[in-house]
C-alpha cells in the first residue's frame, strides 16, 4: 500500500522529534502512527490497541499510551476530552468545532471560518494562538426527535 503524503510528513515529524529527544525510533511507534492514520476519526487508546491487534500487530497497552503521548507532543495528534471520562484523539488537521450529543455520545465536526477567524485573531496579553479546539455539548437530531415522542 502506498503511503499518503500526510503520513510521510507525519513520519518525518515523528523521526525528527524522537531524534531531538534522543528517544528510540522503534517499529512499534511507527506502526501505531500508521494505524492512527487508518482510523482517521476520533478514537480512544483502547480502540487503537484493538485495531493494532486485529491487524495482527501485538503491542503492549503501555506502548500505545506512551506513543499516543509522543504523537500529541510532536503535534501529529490532538487530545480532546469530548466525553466525561475518556480522552479521544484525532489527527491534528484543520480547526473545527466538535458537536457532542449528551445522550448518545455521537460527535459531529463543523467547520466555521468566521468562528475560526475570531478565535485565532484573539490577541490577549500578547498571546498568539496556534489552533483552537472547541466542543459544544447538546442533543443531536436523532435524540431530539426521540425526546419529543
Amino acid at each position: 500500500m502506498k503511503k499518503s503524503q500526510a503520513l510521510l510528513k507525519a513520519e518525518a515529524i515523528l523521526t525528527r522529534y524522537l531524534e531531538e529527544a534522543e528517544r528510540r525510533l522503534t517499529p512499534e511507534r511507527f506502526a501505531i502512527l500508521d494505524k492512527a492514520f487508518e482510523l482517521r476519526a476520533h478514537f480512544g487508546v483502547n480502540e487503537l490497541l484493538e485495531a493494532m491487534e486485529k491487524s495482527g500487530y501485538h503491542v503492549s497497552r503501555a506502548t500505545v499510551y506512551n506513543t499516543v503521548e509522543i504523537l500529541c507532543a510532536c503535534g501529529i495528534l490532538r487530545r480532546h476530552l469530548l466525553e466525561t471520562r475518556h480522552a479521544s484523539y484525532e489527527l491534528a488537521r484543520e480547526n473545527h468545532i466538535h458537536l457532542v450529543c449528551s445522550v448518545c455520545g455521537s460527535i459531529e465536526e463543523v467547520n466555521d471560518p468566521e468562528i475560526e477567524e475570531k478565535l485565532l485573531g484573539i490577541g490577549i496579553n500578547g498571546f498568539t494562538p496556534g489552533y483552537f479546539s472547541a466542543t459544544v455539548h447538546g442533543l443531536c437530531v436523532s435524540c431530539m426527535e426521540r425526546s419529543r415522542k
